[in-house]
């Protein structure tokens, strides 16, 4: 699967946000948020992708939300198998990290993927895992600890499409040569050891 492709922005002209986690949780307050980063960078879409997003219960919560956004910059996909699955994430600039229930595998996949992720950091372990990958890959910069400081994070990345093309080439040999993969492989390498 490709770890590395040109930045969407460049073919497309406009910013395109995806948030891929499960749609439970996407809380009233992160909903909130990602309407008011639509409404700060023109032009950007926002695409979200979840089985949920069979029912239109779930469309129509997000639409409701988001009720000051043209409804032609939100897309939603649903469940594919996981090969697909992975490339969905060269369709997106930037990850946008759910509240207060944060992304686990899905942050590990964005990464890998070479996807730059802005995450909040949770006041619960469940809201402090991209935070942990980030601060070990040396991206703290991605890292909010309030809803106005992930709006402006998300803004400012967002306006910096040299940058976010820059990330997209080493982000996947960050996330490997991280503490993340190195030390926890290495981690249990020693512990079947141990236990032969």
């Amino acid at each position: 699967i490709l770890g590395k492709s040109p930045l969407p922005f460049h073919h497309n002209e406009y910013i395109t946000f995806g948030s891929f986690s499960r749609f439970e949780k996407l809380s009233d307050d992160c909903l909130a948020t990602f309407a008011e980063i639509l409404k700060r960078v023109p032009d950007s879409r926002l695409y979200l992708k979840d089985q949920a997003y069979r029912r239109p219960y779930a469309i129509k919560r997000v639409m409701t939300a988001l009720k000051d956004i043209d409804k032609s910059r939100l897309m939603f996909a649903t469940a594919t198998n996981h090969p697909e699955h992975l490339l969905v994430y060269q369709s997106c600039d930037l990850y946008l990290d759910t509240y207060s229930h944060g992304a686990g595998v899905v942050t590990m996949e964005c990464l890998y993927q070479g996807i730059p992720l802005i995450t909040r950091y949770g006041t619960q372990p469940a809201g402090r895992t991209a935070a942990s990958v980030l601060t070990a890959m040396g991206r703290t910069d991605w890292i909010a600890y309030s809803a106005d400081e992930f709006v402006e994070k998300a803004v400012e990345w967002a306006n910096r499409p040299a940058d976010l093309a820059k990330a997209r080439k080493v982000l996947r040999t960050e996330l490997v040569e991280s503490p993340v993969v190195k030390s926890y492989a290495g981690a249990v390498e020693q512990a079947y050891r141990g236990l032969w």
